[in-house]
């Protein structure tokens, strides 16, 4: 020990002590301050899911991949992904937001994406908001979505992107895009005969949602 060392000492009063411990003993043993069944499955639904089981693509928080690993869609470059793939696998220079996207809005409220059209070669398909909701369940879109590369966006905006990520993973699990997110070139004179753009929305068949129900 160092001759110059300064000494503390820290006196507790035992009584006050074990007062505090019969105090926690007590809280402890008190069933009517333990969680209810309800409750307690109530705040194990609102534990938000890990989103390495949702993004990116292909799922990391998983054993195994569906498709090649080798290339990855995620929330950034998802909009790039499908809008190539749409105007590679149709032949035509789209405008996505006339073309291939639906918004709906309530008074008073931020216009959101809710429907979502694209290609098939069995024509169009189309995936909803409740699709979205399906598939990212609890997880938190803030830490999908990193707040560095986002500062100027919008909860709506956030939405969208992650939105157009869903489909992009549904064109991988379906084939329509390879492991590198490029078009399948097989399919391209098929969509191209039955995915006319001027074909109403009506015509957009929904998809089953099975692929996202998987993950939940």
């Amino acid at each position: 020990r160092h001759p110059n060392a300064v000494i503390y000492y820290f006196e507790n009063n035992p009584r006050a002590e074990r007062q505090k411990e019969a105090a926690l003993t007590a809280t402890a043993k008190d069933v009517s301050l333990s969680l209810t069944t309800d409750a307690l499955q109530d705040a194990i639904g609102s534990i938000a899911t890990p989103f390495d089981q949702r993004h990116p693509y292909p799922f990391r928080g998983r054993g195994t991949f569906v498709n090649d690993a080798s290339g990855e869609a995620n929330v950034f470059n998802s909009k790039q992904i499908f809008n190539q793939y749409c105007s590679i696998t149709l032949g035509a220079s789209l405008q996505p937001k006339k073309d291939l996207y639906q918004y709906s809005h309530k008074p008073g409220e931020q216009k959101i994406l809710s429907k979502i059209r694209f290609p098939t070669p069995n024509g169009w398909r189309r995936l909803c908001y409740a699709d979205y909701q399906s598939f990212w369940g609890s997880t938190d879109i803030d830490q999908v979505v990193a707040a560095e590369r986002s500062k100027k966006k919008s909860s709506s905006e956030k939405e969208e992107m992650c939105f157009v990520y869903m489909v992009v993973v549904l064109l991988r699990e379906q084939g329509y895009l390879d492991s590198h997110n490029r078009p399948d070139s097989a399919i391209r004179s098929d969509a191209k005969r039955t995915c006319p753009l001027t074909a109403g929305w009506l015509n957009a068949i929904a998809i089953k949602n099975t692929v996202f129900q998987s993950y939940i």
